[in-house]
């Protein structure tokens, strides 16, 4: 927290916060103008040309600009400003909150889902593919089964018997005639119960 004189624009009041977030002692800034915390010229003007305005209309103003600290580092900090008036003078109280981690923060967390909407974005890419790829062999398997469905109830001067992939007997209508089984003896059955 620090104060500057609504007239002047010099820091009257310095605290140890704000000597440890600007690297400033407090001898180095009284009575400096305030402007020496900001890189540039238009930094200043953006926080001071808008906060002067709701300052004397509101009596406070909050908002966001770039601070420069002692070393010359640059950072973005939040600052919320309160008028003061007294018999003698008007005062602005400052604080500064510094938003450089909360910003390194923000834009991990953007990065973060931005990485994570392009893995989802694979992932369902992918497995729309194994969909469509199960599907067109859930098709294929189907053709095959009518197919041969087909084809063992049309063959009917030979006994054929096939085993499904889960052990279970097909055969053709020739094996009623040939073999002398009925198709309810086979129909279902799996090839362990297969009439001896």
């Amino acid at each position: 927290m620090f104060v500057v004189d609504l007239n002047s624009l010099t820091v009257v009041d310095w605290s140890k916060n704000a000597e440890a977030l600007f690297k400033l002692s407090r001898d180095e800034i009284l009575y400096q103008s305030v402007e020496r915390l900001f890189p540039a010229q238009p930094a200043f003007e953006r926080v001071y040309g808008r906060a002067l305005v709701e300052l004397q209309e509101r009596g406070f103003w909050r908002g966001e600009g770039e601070y420069r600290r002692s070393d010359g580092s640059i950072f973005a900090g939040e600052t919320a400003q309160s008028l003061l008036s007294t018999d003698r003078a008007s005062y602005i109280i400052v604080l500064v909150r510094d938003l450089s981690e909360s910003k390194e923060r923000d834009e991990i967390i953007r990065w973060l889902n931005q990485e994570l909407a392009r893995r989802f974005d694979e992932r369902v890419s992918e497995l729309i593919a194994r969909g469509d790829e199960l599907q067109r062999a859930e098709t294929e398997r189907r053709q095959t089964k009518r197919l041969l469905n087909v084809l063992m109830r049309n063959i009917t001067n030979n006994a054929i018997l096939f085993l499904s992939a889960e052990g279970y007997v097909i055969h053709s209508k020739g094996t009623e005639q040939l073999l002398g089984y009925v198709a309810e003896d086979l129909d279902g059955i799996h090839f362990h119960g297969f009439p001896k």
